[in-house]
């Protein structure tokens, strides 16, 4: 006999317990925490109200919201502010980089222009009386215009210190020059 007063007694333990479950289930689905009852919703969620922060409008893009960047790109002038015009007609020169690279045995020269869009550069590398020109010409290169690269073989150099001139000449004639060194290990 006492085998039946623990079975019902596991019995009764086992139904509560499950009453118990249920009933956390169902306090848990009425707050909103889970969702078992409803099922999911293959409809997309919508934005039916349009609401502004601080000046910032959060409602869907239109079609013609980016046509001013896609203008700017066109043009090559995206992060670009427009900039101001000047009657200053001269040449700005910038060495942007004078490396030597050792894996390739060789000195490159590189450069920023402003205020030309054609025309040439003529690179002249002296030390003592040892003298080395190159020309190459004025080429766009994204929103810039440089020099083209201005390559020189070790071949052509010897250890030391060289001065680099450049010279830069527009297609209507204006010029201007400047220079840098280097050294040649």
């Amino acid at each position: 006999m006492p085998k039946k007063k623990s079975t019902k007694k596991s019995l009764y333990l086992i139904a509560l317990a499950l009453l118990t479950i249920a009933c956390i289930g169902l306090i848990l689905e009425r707050t909103n925490v889970i969702n078992l009852y409803n099922g999911w919703s293959d409809d997309p969620l919508s934005q039916t109200d349009t609401e502004t922060v601080e000046g910032i409008d959060y409602s869907p893009a239109s079609s013609t919201d980016n046509d001013d960047i896609n203008n700017r790109k066109a043009n090559g002038t995206v992060d670009q502010e427009p900039v101001a015009p000047t009657n200053d007609t001269s040449i700005q020169i910038t060495f942007i980089a004078n490396a030597q690279d050792t894996s390739g045995g060789q000195l490159e020269v590189r450069t920023l222009l402003n205020g030309v869009t054609d025309g040439t550069c003529a690179l002249t590398l002296t030390k003592g009386s040892s003298s080395i020109e190159k020309t190459s010409s004025v080429a766009r290169q994204n929103t810039s215009f440089v020099c083209e690269a201005f390559i020189v073989p070790y071949s052509e150099l010897t250890n030391g210190d060289w001065t680099i001139k450049l010279k830069v000449t527009s297609g209507d004639g204006r010029t201007n020059e400047a220079s840098i060194s280097t050294t040649i290990n």
